[in-house]
């Protein structure tokens, strides 16, 4: 009923801050909100509600459904705070003017693995899914991913697991005030000859999937 989703959504924002250690029963839900096995990572990262902007590009570049897919993904996942430290009308520009710059940006906080805290222990570096690498410095006490620290790791969905970091990871190929000029400019930057290509789309009608 919706008076029992509500207190499972409340108890998942708590088992996400780590505050909350789930009894054996609990009868206003229909799983364990903190193992949460049967949601994905886009219902997690949903119903947590810090993910707003996360979620959002991921939708408009048409990645979105890919990452309610049947996995196995490790998210690297910046949170509202993460995206706020950005230069002021990045995603705004990027949304409006450069999508494959954004994809290639969420590509990079992706990997088609699982990845708990304890592996990672033993990883120095992971290839994402735009194809370039990340540093990876790991022990008892945290988790450095470039120069993004781990805000809270392992957290388990159906699809795979989520690390929350406090700042979004730029591909070397990415020039952020080169973006920023352009948008400035009001230049239109280019997109490559399949724009208008059919297919699951991001916001531009190009065909984009990582599975």
């Amino acid at each position: 009923n919706e008076n029992g989703s509500l207190v499972c959504a409340a108890i998942i924002k708590i088992c996400w801050d780590g505050l909350y250690v789930h009894p054996n029963t609990n009868k206003n839900c229909d799983f364990d909100p903190c193992l949460i096995s049967d949601l994905s990572i886009v219902d997690l990262s949903g119903m947590d509600g810090s993910f707003n902007t996360l979620l959002t590009t991921a939708r408009v570049t048409g990645l979105l459904d890919d990452l309610k897919g049947p996995g196995p993904i490790t998210l690297l996942a910046p949170n509202d705070a993460a995206f706020d430290t950005l230069p002021d009308g990045l995603i705004a520009c990027l949304l409006d003017s450069d999508i494959d710059a954004l994809t290639n940006i969420l590509l990079y906080h992706i990997v088609k693995k699982n990845f708990l805290r304890e592996e990672l222990l033993n990883v120095h570096t992971m290839e994402m899914l735009n194809h370039e690498v990340i540093s990876i410095i790991a022990d008892r006490e945290s988790i450095i991913f470039n120069d993004a620290n781990s805000l809270q790791s392992d957290i388990l969905a159906s699809n795979g697991v989520i690390h929350v970091i406090d700042s979004v990871l730029i591909p070397v190929g990415v020039d952020l005030n080169l973006i920023l000029s352009n948008c400035a400019k009001g230049e239109e930057v280019e997109k490559g000859d399949d724009d208008e290509s059919n297919g699951k789309s991001g916001k531009d009608g190009k065909k984009r999937s990582f599975r």
